[in-house]
Parts: structure tokens; sequence; C-alpha cells
């Protein structure tokens, strides 16, 4: 990702996303405010990205980017792994 937000257009959120009770409004909240944003090892394509719900709580949401679309299929309360990982920058 090169841009530091998307405009919602980009992002394409799958009915999977919204499996933890999260909203769309906590989709582009999270893109708008990200501070880690990476390929996930071994995934083929798919990315890692944590920043904050509207609630300010971090999130962790996996998305795939697929003709310039920001195709957002996981989200949920940020697990201590993908924190850990944020503060090895």
């Amino acid at each position: 990702m090169n841009e530091k937000s998307l405009s919602p257009p980009d992002i394409e959120i799958r009915p999977s996303a919204f499996k933890h009770g999260y909203t769309e409004q906590d989709v582009y909240s999270a893109f708008s405010s990200y501070f880690l944003n990476k390929p996930i090892k071994d995934s083929d394509g798919v990315e890692v990205l944590l920043g904050f719900s509207t609630n300010g709580e971090i999130l962790e949401l996996f998305f795939e980017v697929v003709d310039r679309r920001y195709i957002v299929f996981h989200m949920m309360k940020c697990r201590k792994q993908f924190l850990e990982q944020s503060r090895k920058r």
C-alpha cells in the first residue's frame, strides 16, 4: 500500500469480515488510521493491516489487492502476535 489512506470506492468488504461484530465504518477507520501494513508470510498476496476502529480499539484486518481494490475478508480485535510485530519495526 503506497497511500496513507484509501477512499471507500477502493475497498470491498466481504461478509466474513463482519463475523466479530465490527462495522463497515470500522474498516474505513482502520484504513485511514493504520500504523502497520505488511504481507503475511507464506500467504500468497494476503496482507495484514493494524489500525483503529471507530471507538479507538486496535483492529487487525486481512485483505488482498485485486485490480487495485482492497478486498477485506477478516477483521477482529488485534491479537498479541500482530502487536508484537508492530513493535519490532
